[in-house]
């Protein structure tokens, strides 16, 4: 099997890091070929380059460049690919009329949040969905995101997020990050998230205020950057500046995971939370909103608690709960590492997604619900 992949590069973030460990695990597959197709020369990962992958740089000279469409179609009739599999919407467009041209089966593994169908989600709704009759296979990475979006069932699949445990190992020392991030407090409850419209860390500021007003020791952490951080930082009380600490965008979230007391993800829409399977793979409790996802991951009050977007009181109520309780605490980390080894690692993503690869290619079929 002959696989093209397609994305518009490699910053940082959910959808790059799951194509990134599907490209590792078919290191294991020494029968099936594939070449790599970027938009841009963005590789905000080394570890891309330790695959030694093909890979093919397509910059585009404006945002919807039309030439895209050309020198893809040379790519493919070079290489010939049994499939094109498309990570992001604009990939998927530029990929249509090639496959169709040259006869090629299309994957389009988009799909990767859940959300309102009103407001600024309408058209996350509706560009996605103009894709699907095009596409031999449809790929979500939640059942939820499935429900939202609405695909043709029949061509459908579910395949969660896959977590490599190799990249716990190998963790700098605790004590060094706590000095680098200036961590003096007994207890740190982070938030790695990108500070975008898609994540709330205001509502988790608003939290660590009311906790630390109770309680002087512990540190609040918030990894990534984007637009709102500025605006994020600014709603700090200036008394606080020294307990609620921002890291910026870090390249080992592994080793800061690990002096984490608890992991939060306050987010109005999610998939499923590349952050949260790295606080399970850390064995921390985590403390998340419900919407799109996140429930398939996380069992409320067995692996952490679930609350409603915005309940600040109950985040911070969650929160202390935990810090008061680390038996308790303990007993989730653990039941959660566990979950994501059996139901979210590498191994069982990567042997899924070939399978749906394999469907594609012929005519069998399997269940097309994700495990339990």
């Amino acid at each position: 099997m002959k696989i093209l992949f397609i994305t518009d590069g490699f910053k940082a973030g959910g959808r790059q890091r799951q194509l990134l460990e599907f490209l590792k695990g078919l290191k294991a597959y020494p029968e099936i070929s594939y070449k790599l197709v970027m938009l841009s020369d963005c590789n905000e990962y080394p570890e891309l380059d330790d695959l030694a992958i093909d890979i093919c740089v397509l910059k585009r000279h404006i945002k919807k460049d039309p030439t895209i469409f050309f020198r893809l179609f040379k790519i493919c009739r070079a290489y010939r690919p049994d499939i094109v599999h498309s990570c992001e919407s604009m990939c998927t467009f530029y990929a249509i009329p090639v496959v169709k041209l040259l006869g090629i089966k299309l994957i389009n593994n988009i799909i990767r949040n859940a959300g309102s169908r009103a407001g600024p989600w309408f058209r996350r709704w509706t560009f996605p969905r103009i894709t699907f009759p095009f596409s031999d296979i449809i790929i979500s990475n939640s059942q939820a995101g499935i429900n939202f979006f609405n695909p043709p069932r029949h061509k459908t699949y579910c395949v969660y997020n896959g977590f490599d445990f190799k990249r716990m190992k190998n963790l700098k020392d605790p004590a060094i990050i706590r000095q680098e991030l200036g961590i003096e407090s007994q207890y740190v409850i982070g938030m790695v998230a990108s500070f975008t419209a898609l994540k709330d860390q205001s509502a988790l500021i608003k939290a660590a205020h009311h906790i630390l007003r109770q309680r002087n020791n512990v540190t609040f952490l918030f990894v990534g950057d984007g637009e709102k951080r500025t605006a994020c930082e600014s709603e700090v009380d200036p008394v606080f500046v020294d307990r609620i600490l921002f890291a910026g965008r870090r390249d080992d979230v592994e080793s800061i995971v690990s002096v984490l007391t608890v992991g939060v993800l306050s987010t109005p829409r999610e998939g499923i939370s590349n952050s949260i399977m790295e606080y399970m793979a850390g064995g921390k409790p985590v403390v998340v909103t419900r919407g799109g996802g996140t429930e398939e991951l996380v069992v409320d009050g067995e692996t952490g608690y679930v609350l409603d977007p915005g309940d600040i009181g109950g985040m911070a109520k969650s929160i202390t709960s935990l810090l008061e309780n680390q038996t308790v605490a303990h007993r989730m980390g653990e039941a959660g590492r566990l979950r994501l080894e059996k139901n979210f690692g590498l191994d069982v993503m990567v042997q899924r997604q070939l399978e749906v690869h394999r469907i594609c290619m012929q005519d069998h079929d399997f269940d097309k619900s994700a495990p339990n």
